[in-house]
């Protein structure tokens, strides 16, 4: 479901819940099936594709994701070549104070439109990659702009992303 389509108390329960790490084991269950997403605009100031910086930006949105199961992602995409999403348990998020939250990953999601850094692609196919790392962001409700850095180590090589929100409310 699209935060545009939840009410602001949902929306904002969401996101506090992806910054506070209330996915964590021992949280109430929620509806089988059912995710929560929550869409931030800005743009990409840096992208590592297994080792490769890549040169065009992402696009300008970063999509966050809490599942039923208590996982949590992070997604960026650059137009018609990749897609990339950074995951790891919620029961793992850290606080960091003033700073925000740090969100241990486990798993690097890669597809690949086109024949590239990963040298296959063309299919679109997901490639799921045992990773370790982490994502650190601010409070995307401070109305003041924020940065999501992700980065993970795979046997593929390295995926680095930094995003900078434009401060606006999570849509």
């Amino acid at each position: 479901m699209s935060v545009k389509s939840m009410p602001r108390a949902r929306a904002t329960a969401l996101l506090l819940l992806l910054a506070t790490g209330a996915a964590a084991r021992g949280a109430p269950p929620q509806q089988a099936g059912a995710k929560q997403e929550a869409t931030l605009t800005g743009q990409c100031t840096h992208l590592v594709v297994a080792n490769h910086l890549i040169d065009d930006p992402c696009n300008q949105q970063a999509f966050g994701t809490t599942y039923p199961n208590g996982r949590v992602s992070f997604a960026f995409s650059v137009e018609n070549e990749y897609i990339l999403k950074f995951e790891g348990s919620g029961a793992r998020k850290k606080p960091l104070g003033n700073l925000g939250s740090e969100q241990p990953i486990d798993t690097i999601i890669f597809r690949q439109f086109e024949k590239g850094a990963l040298g296959k692609g063309g299919s679109g196919r997901l490639q799921p990659l045992k990773a370790t790392g982490k994502c650190v962001y601010g409070d995307a409700f401070s109305g003041d702009p924020i940065s999501i850095v992700c980065e993970g180590a795979t046997a593929k090589g390295r995926f680095e992303v930094t995003f900078e929100t434009d401060g606006g409310s999570p849509g």
